[in-house]
């Protein structure tokens, strides 16, 4: 929401950490307005947006939920009104199922395989 806010200094952090030997984070926080417990609830349903009438589909959130579930992941947002937005995305390392997953998304084990870890190396 940075580009409708007037913050003098907008910006965007993004982090990553390696949690113990399992985990990987990413977290993606802006100095923007921040969004109130209202729309934080709602924020990850399909077709939920703030934008105005076609500017946006209200689909990015929900499908980048769906996506971090089946890989065994989480994904949270914290955020006060004025104070920004905060995303944390944990995912694991070595998912426990790489076959579940990868039956999923489509794709054989073997190859998730390959895929989740390229990724996150």
């Amino acid at each position: 929401m940075l580009e409708s806010s007037n913050i003098k200094n907008p910006q965007i952090d993004i982090r990553t950490e390696k949690k113990g030997d399992r985990q990987v984070m990413v977290r993606i926080s802006d100095n923007g307005r921040g969004i109130t417990e209202e729309i934080r609830s709602k924020l990850f349903e399909p077709f939920f947006t703030t934008k105005e009438v076609g500017k946006g589909t209200g689909m990015g959130l929900a499908i980048a939920y769906q996506i971090i579930e089946k890989h065994q992941g989480k994904i949270e947002v914290s955020s006060e009104p004025g104070k920004g937005a905060s995303f944390a995305i944990v995912i694991p390392i070595h998912p426990q199922d790489p076959g579940a997953i990868a039956r999923q998304v489509g794709s054989s084990s073997k190859d998730m395989k390959k895929i989740v870890i390229s990724k996150v190396m």
